[in-house]
């Protein structure tokens, strides 16, 4: 790889990103991603997905709560992504 490569790729951060809900409110997961939440940003892939996961752990204790406003939370952790910085799709109008 020559230098010039390695520093585009060190250059790439990462954003966690979910769907937004619909006027239903179940998740828009058909939603192009550059309509989609931007939820935190990361340096590494890594980093991202622990965090995603972290998150989603948390929230999977709710999801058999009976109250269905707490249930979506751990939908809404279950459908973000993470994508880098520099994807097309966020770009898409």
């Amino acid at each position: 790889m020559k230098p010039r490569h390695a520093a585009a790729l060190a250059l790439v951060g990462w954003y966690l990103i979910g769907p937004l809900p619909k006027p239903d409110g179940t998740l828009d997961r058909g939603a192009p991603m550059s309509k989609w939440e931007w939820i935190e940003s990361f340096d590494s892939l890594r980093d991202c997905k622990k965090y995603k996961h972290l998150v989603t752990d948390l929230q999977s204790a709710r999801a058999s709560d009976p109250n269905p406003h707490v249930r979506a939370l751990y939908f809404e952790a279950e459908a973000t992504v993470c994508i880098a910085t520099d994807d097309p799709r966020l770009k898409e109008k």
